[in-house]
């Protein structure tokens, strides 16, 4: 069963089972993602969110060049700058911090200086992150800001 926790907590717990963890696959469909981390003693999760975001994306489109494709002609351009990050960094980097700011906003950094954004809020969605187990527990989930963790996790 989840209870509502703090930011703190949720950012305490994150840190503690997924600092190390590296990205070994990715799903992607058009109304979100699935991350899954895997640990050094080989402990699982998944990371699903409706939305990764990039610090400076408008410096990756301005320095991207002349390509033989368009990559702004896709339904969602962003998600493909945002999975060029992600695959720089699975299997070879690890995360190195967990931030969860006063809304909720989640902040992945990766030992190659990689920072993945998932926002707390996004329109037109309820829940918007969440971290399960590999047996598909869930551990914390957030819901248009609040953060709700399971209470085997946050005693």
């Amino acid at each position: 069963m989840n209870r509502e926790i703090s930011k703190a907590e949720a950012q305490a717990k994150l840190s503690e089972i997924l600092i190390g963890c590296s990205i070994n696959k990715v799903s992607y469909f058009i109304t979100g993602w699935d991350l899954r981390l895997i640990g050094e003693s080989g402990h699982e999760y998944h990371l699903f969110t409706s939305e990764i975001r990039i610090s400076a994306i408008e410096k990756w489109w301005n320095n991207i060049g002349e390509l033989p494709i368009n990559l702004k002609n896709t339904n969602e351009a962003d998600d493909t700058i945002a999975a060029i990050n992600i695959f720089t960094v699975t299997n070879k980097w690890p995360i190195s911090s967990i931030k969860i700011d006063h809304q909720s906003n989640l902040e992945l950094k990766f030992e190659n200086g990689c920072n993945l954004y998932m926002p707390a809020v996004v329109d037109y969605v309820d829940w918007t992150w969440q971290i399960n187990t590999e047996t598909d527990t869930n551990i914390v989930t957030c819901d248009s800001g609040a953060l709700y963790g399971n209470e085997s996790y946050f005693k």
